[in-house]
């Protein structure tokens, strides 16, 4: 079979499932709502991020909106599902939109869409990032990987050499999640020298306060991601109430309204702990987790599911979307 005759086959049958996703999607309204949750939308950031972070190509956010909008779905911000919940409402036509980290990017490949399509979403902002001059520390230690790979392991290697948190598994991990934040910083001032041209790239990378202000200005929904983006059990008590508490009163100032969402740093139960899930409830009226599900209006708004998009093709969206049971 010619390589022509294969790729008419497989666009074919990839024509077939799109239509039949879309089908089911208007056909179908599972229990609940399903809230997705976006981190960089756009190009031009890459050399900052860990791989891992879940990358949304300039065009597919558009392209989920219209799915959205042509299967009757409602896109609003967690703040409007939970109130649209509260008032009795059907839920089973309303996703949550929401935004993740605080990229400068947004302000172009993302605001503008949301005004055009009329769209209210969350955004996510991790509160020490703004305006900021320096890059979070696990920004400046991607960046410099970038730069020297091989011979920066070796540096982290060594400087986590028989510490109790990195004896097993990759040492990156280790300093990433099971770090107490205090021996993490002194790694960190070990293997990571000044560069001075961090400040130009934070500015570029990072939302400005004026730009929080602009969101703001605009009828989006301000939240917070937490101070550092810190595994919040890494943290003690003082720590803590900074990345939970004190965040919020920063972002509130500088957005000019209410900060009553929160967004754990990296979301799964293993960066939760009791005393983290007890002083986010006692600070905001909503949660949300990394939970692959749907969220219902009998379960806890403090520990709200999102389905992560990375480069989600939209018959993928709707196939998610349309299925009762997601997780």
């Amino acid at each position: 079979m010619s390589a022509r005759r294969v790729l008419g086959t497989l666009w074919g049958r990839a024509r077939w499932w799109s239509g039949r996703a879309m089908r089911l999607l208007r056909e179908r309204r599972p229990r609940g709502a399903a809230v997705l949750c976006y981190h960089r939308v756009g190009a031009g950031d890459d050399e900052y991020l860990d791989g891992r972070v879940p990358a949304t190509p300039p065009g597919r956010l558009e392209e989920h909106l219209r799915l959205l909008r042509s299967a009757g779905l409602r896109p609003m911000a967690v703040g409007d599902l939970l109130a649209a919940a509260g008032r009795g409402d059907d839920t089973r036509d309303c996703v949550g939109l929401s935004f993740d980290d605080g990229f400068r990017p947004w302000m172009t490949g993302v605001l503008p869409l949301l005004k055009k399509e009329g769209v209210r979403a969350t955004f996510y902002l991790v509160e020490g990032s703004v305006g900021a001059d320096r890059l979070l520390w696990h920004h400046r230690l991607y960046r410099r990987l970038q730069q020297d790979g091989e011979e920066l392991l070796a540096s982290l290697r060594d400087a986590v050499r028989n510490r109790p948190w990195a004896r097993e598994g990759d040492p990156l991990a280790a300093l990433k999640f099971r770090a107490p934040a205090a021996e993490r910083a002194e790694v960190l001032e070990r293997i990571l020298p000044p560069d001075p041209s961090e400040a130009e790239a934070a500015r570029a990378l990072y939302l400005s306060g004026d730009d929080v202000r602009t969101l703001a200005r605009e009828g989006m929904e301000i939240g917070c991601h937490g101070r550092s983006h810190a595994s919040l059990p890494t943290l003690d008590g003082e720590t803590l109430r900074a990345e939970v508490v004190e965040s919020q009163a920063r972002l509130r100032d500088l957005a000019g309204t209410p900060v009553s969402t929160f967004s754990y740093p990296f979301g799964g139960p293993e960066h939760r702990t009791e005393a983290a899930e007890s002083l986010v409830r006692a600070t905001y009226a909503s949660a949300c987790v990394t939970d692959f599900a749907r969220w219902t209006p009998d379960r806890t708004p403090h520990r709200i599911p999102r389905l992560g998009m990375a480069d989600t093709p939209a018959w993928e969206l709707a196939w998610l979307l349309a299925h009762p049971r997601i997780s």
